[in-house]
C-alpha cells in the first residue's frame, strides 16, 4: 500500500524546509553542486539549483489555488532527493540559535531591571 500525505502536510513540510534553509538550519553539501539531473537537450542541472528553483517557483505560486499544489509537489520531490542523495544536512542553524538567545537575554534584562527597582527601593528605606 503506498502512502499517500495530504496537502496540508505536502505543504507544512515544504514551507517547514525552507523556513529551515532561511534560518540557516540547514546547508547544501559540496555534493549539491555535482549531483544532478540531465535536461532532455543534454543540459546539466546541479541539485542545489534544481531545489533553488523549486522553493522559489513554490514561494512564488503558493497563494495561486491552481498551482500550490503543483509547485510543493515538485518542491516536495526535490527536497526528498536532495536528502536522499545527502545533497543537505544539518547546519548548525546560527539564526534559530540567535532567536533563542534573544529571548534569553530580554528575560535577563527583564530581570535586571526588576532587581535594580527592588535595590532602589531598599536604599530608599535605609
Amino acid at each position: 500500500m503506498l502512502y499517500q500525505m495530504s496537502n496540508r502536510a505536502i505543504i507544512e513540510k515544504v514551507e517547514t524546509f525552507i523556513q529551515r534553509c532561511h534560518d540557516l538550519d540547514y546547508t547544501f553539501t559540496p555534493e549539491s553542486r555535482t549531483f544532478g539531473t540531465k535536461t532532455p537537450s543534454g543540459e546539466h542541472k546541479m541539485i542545489a539549483d534544481s531545489i533553488a528553483r523549486a522553493m522559489s517557483e513554490y514561494e512564488f505560486f503558493k497563494d495561486d489555488p491552481d498551482q500550490r499544489m503543483t509547485k510543493a509537489n515538485s518542491c516536495l520531490w526535490w527536497i526528498n532527493r536532495a536528502i536522499a542523495v545527502g545533497a543537505v544536512k544539518e547546519a548548525e542553524g546560527l539564526v534559530s540559535k540567535n532567536r533563542a538567545l534573544e529571548v534569553k537575554v530580554s528575560a535577563l534584562q527583564e530581570t535586571v531591571r526588576m532587581l535594580s527597582e527592588e535595590l532602589e527601593k531598599l536604599r530608599d528605606a535605609e
